[in-house]
């Protein structure tokens, strides 16, 4: 169990690491950035804008969304082994 701990918190640094040299921080920005303009009430004054604006939107949230999630899975696995190591937990049952 512990060599499994390992390789997860391994591969948690290695995603966080990967989300860095993406820019996953910046795309969070760039997307906080497009809501904030669709939110606007002449954002569909032009309509050949809006619609590039909003698909840029939809891509940017998959990238990020695939990266969090992905982030979050490591992390909850991880979690979940350092309390398989610790022994069962009588309070639970």
């Amino acid at each position: 169990m512990q060599e499994l701990i390992r390789q997860l918190e391994a591969l948690k640094s290695q995603i966080a690491e990967a989300m860095t040299k993406l820019g996953i921080e910046v795309d969070q920005k760039e997307a906080q950035n497009l809501r904030n303009r669709s939110a606007k009430p002449d954002f569909w004054s032009d309509p050949t804008r809006a619609s590039t604006q909003s698909k840029r939107l939809a891509q940017l949230d998959r990238h990020i969304d695939s990266w969090t999630s992905l982030a979050t899975d490591a992390e909850e696995a991880l979690e979940l082994s350092k309390l398989e190591q610790s022994g069962p937990n009588n309070d639970l049952l």
